[in-house]
């Protein structure tokens, strides 16, 4: 059985948020992730992703692969990578919300290492899927 992995990275849009271009791009990675068992979360903070995905490690690494490779984003940084006991996000194939920039603002002051972003976006993340009722509590024990 292969082990869970998790990751955060960031990277920079090269597309219009809620265009129809990202619109057709989200309803694709909902499909794939479906198929293929990865859940997650996409932040959009102005022209930046965050993206949290987890799900089987050698799937994992393929999709990050393809991610990489996208012309709809550049500037590809991995944040933190970590194998859980358990999915934060077991109901969501991928679950996509944009923050304004008052929102993040505080996440991009000078001196916060990857991993205290990865850590600061992980919590925001997780704040907003408990808004909406849909978190895997056992993992946050």
């Amino acid at each position: 059985m292969s082990q869970l992995r998790s990751i955060i990275y960031k990277s920079k849009a090269h597309i219009k948020p809620f265009s129809p271009i990202e619109a057709e791009l989200m309803d694709g990675i909902l499909l794939e992730n479906r198929r293929l068992g990865v859940t997650g979360f996409l932040v959009r903070s102005g022209d930046t992703y965050f993206q949290y995905i987890e799900g089987n490690e050698g799937v994992i690494y393929d999709v990050l692969e393809r991610i990489r490779r996208s012309s709809l984003h550049s500037d590809f940084t991995i944040l933190a990578e970590d194998s859980p006991e358990a999915r934060i996000f077991p109901r969501w194939y991928m679950e996509y919300v944009s923050f304004d920039d008052r929102e993040t603002e505080h996440l991009f002051t000078a001196g916060n290492s990857d991993v205290d972003l990865a850590e600061s976006i992980l919590q925001m993340m997780k704040k907003k899927a408990e808004e909406r009722g849909s978190i895997n509590y056992r993992s946050l024990i």
